[in-house]
């Protein structure tokens, strides 16, 4: 009769396979090979699979392992289309569960075609000898056996404590996912610090001004935003249900959101957040920046790095600022490029906060000077 070899994609699933592996030892190993009448060459073999099997279990580990790092802390996520159920996981570390059930079904138990037999187990994790709850003793042990008897042990035994391992992973990601969405209050913090570091990103800087607004406010993933009667209810219920793209899309529509609220563009909110009385004076030193430029053909890269370094941004938001400026500035002295300003930042051996100061300074002459 045929030895039914599935392993449910579940947590229950997870959890009797654990319960199977732990119950690998000497005696259990010693009576498995004993019972299955393995030769020199048979062990040979099944040593150097166990040993190709291992090391695709380690690789599926190390992945497991780097993904669960961030796992709760992360609001979206690409992983395999989400994941939400155990089957997912089972998805992810494939090679860990066909490997074992592979072992576990070379010494299994045969049952007997026979019509009394009807309510014997077929599953494998039951049949197999690796995983019996009764097994024979061996009074000499281990020790009594040949090199390669041992070293087949000692591979198996390694198996069983990565897949025991990779499969406590599995199962401890799942309950912390769970533990996670019962909480309204926490996923609120993951939502807003991962909003943050988005927003902190020159990469989410850039691709934001790439992305078309009315793309954004019509998209179906907004629609569903809007409708939505409870923000945080909506932040909630979408914790790990969206990937990294749609995240980006969100947060992106908050952005216009933000800007329309507080009388800012889009380029302010993400180059200042909500701080208004900044955007107000960085507006007023771009509608007088030309002043300190009298008598010049362009706007020095010395002036606007002086400029650029008292708006306060991040180092990776400066050539943002730089084009945020262009797009601003209505002067008739044009600026220098951006990469002469970059390069003007090499030459010169004073700090950010002195260029900031000095820029203070003579933007608060000039406008003393006009009053």
């Amino acid at each position: 009769m045929k030895i039914d070899d599935n392993i449910e994609k579940s947590e229950d699933g997870l959890e009797q396979l654990i319960d199977a592996a732990l119950m690998f030892e000497e005696n259990h190993y010693l009576d498995a090979i004993r019972q299955k009448k393995l030769d020199e060459y048979d062990i040979l073999q099944l040593t150097e699979d166990v040993r190709l099997w291992h090391s695709r279990m380690r690789k599926e580990q190390l992945k497991l392992a780097k993904l669960s790092e961030h796992w709760i802390e992360d609001y979206a996520t690409n992983c395999n289309n989400r994941y939400k159920e155990a089957y997912d996981l089972f998805v992810k570390v494939r090679s860990c569960i066909s490997s074992s059930r592979k072992l576990f079904k070379k010494f299994c138990r045969r049952v007997m075609n026979n019509p009394t037999n009807g309510n014997v187990s077929r599953n494998v994790l039951d049949r197999s000898v690796l995983s019996a709850n009764v097994v024979s003793l061996d009074i000499f042990g281990l020790k009594s056996y040949q090199e390669n008897v041992v070293t087949l042990y000692e591979e198996m035994s390694s198996f069983f404590a990565t897949l025991v391992g990779t499969l406590a992973l599995c199962h401890r990601m799942l309950r912390d996912e769970a533990i996670t969405k019962n909480d309204p209050e926490r996923v609120w913090e993951i939502y807003q610090k991962c909003k943050n570091e988005l927003l902190s990103s020159a990469r989410m800087f850039a691709r934001t001004f790439n992305i078309d607004v009315k793309q954004i406010t019509e998209s179906e993933l907004i629609e569903r935003r809007k409708k939505a009667k409870n923000v945080r209810e909506y932040i909630h219920r979408n914790y790990h249900c969206l990937n990294k793209a749609e995240y980006a899309t969100l947060i992106a529509y908050e952005v216009v959101q933000e800007s329309n609220n507080n009388g800012l563009t889009e380029q302010e909110t993400l180059l200042w957040g909500n701080d208004v009385e900044m955007v107000m004076k960085v507006r007023n030193a771009i509608v007088n920046i030309e002043r300190l430029a009298i008598g010049k053909k362009k706007i020095s890269g010395y002036l606007m790095l002086q400029f650029i370094k008292w708006c306060k941004v991040k180092k990776e938001h400066e050539h943002s600022l730089y084009n945020y400026f262009c797009d601003t500035y209505k002067g008739k002295i044009p600026p220098v490029g951006w990469t002469q300003v970059f390069n003007t930042r090499k030459d010169l051996r004073v700090s950010d906060e002195e260029l900031a100061q000095a820029f203070e300074k003579e933007l608060q002459t000039l406008l003393s000077d006009a009053a």
